[in-house]
């Protein structure tokens, strides 16, 4: 087991679009928020890997759970 421990974590806001248009405008067809910052990241990769991990953080469960 690989514990990750994120003591500034951060979100991070990706705003979708087919292609990007000079000069015109750019309409969003979707958008995802996803918990960030080193720990998050280390145990999501890991995860991807197959590897048993998990991260730590002081930001609440309650606040996490609808976005991860």
């Amino acid at each position: 087991m690989i514990l990750a421990i994120t003591l500034a974590p951060t979100f991070d806001l990706t705003y979708k679009v087919d292609e990007i248009k000079i000069r015109e405008i750019n309409t969003v067809n979707s958008k995802v928020l996803e918990p960030s910052g080193k720990g998050f990241n280390v145990a999501f990769n890991l995860t991807q890997q197959g590897h048993d991990a998990t991260t730590i953080s002081p930001i609440p469960e309650s606040q996490l759970g609808h976005v991860w």
